[in-house]
């Protein structure tokens, strides 16, 4: 693991990679808030770099292994998706890191944000290792 934690995302854009996720990072972050803010219902979350498929919302029973979330990601990606409480969405990071994000409130912050339980895989992963892992 490179991290594992409680982050609270907001518009500001997150970076996955830095140790700790750093929010309010530069424009090589990983994901941000893209809602309106107070009372957006979903939220909204969005990946960065901008135009690239690199969010998958995670429809297993269980939590996904690292390897399972790359897989997901690969083949049903998108570059923003709606999130509820309880959603869990795998990210492909700025730095081709594999992420987990697990929305546990998306009304924190007074509605501003969205407070998330994240994992972030510390090695980089390929497409060659994705399905060996």
């Amino acid at each position: 693991m490179q991290f594992q934690g409680r982050v609270l995302i907001t518009v500001n854009e997150v970076d996955l990679d830095s140790v700790p996720v750093n929010n309010g990072a530069s424009s090589q972050a990983s994901v941000y808030d893209s809602s309106t803010g107070l009372g957006a219902n979903p939220y909204q979350l969005s990946a960065l770099p901008y135009g690239n498929a690199t969010l998958a919302t995670w429809t297993g029973s269980s939590t996904p292994n690292r390897t399972q979330c790359y897989d997901q990601v690969a083949s049903q990606g998108v570059n923003e998706l709606p999130v509820t409480n309880g959603t869990m969405v795998c990210v492909i990071t700025a730095q081709d890191r594999v992420a987990l994000i697990k929305v546990v409130d998306d009304q924190a912050d007074s509605g501003e944000g969205i407070m998330t339980d994240v994992t972030v895989w510390s090695s980089v992963i390929s497409t060659a290792t994705a399905t060996a892992s």
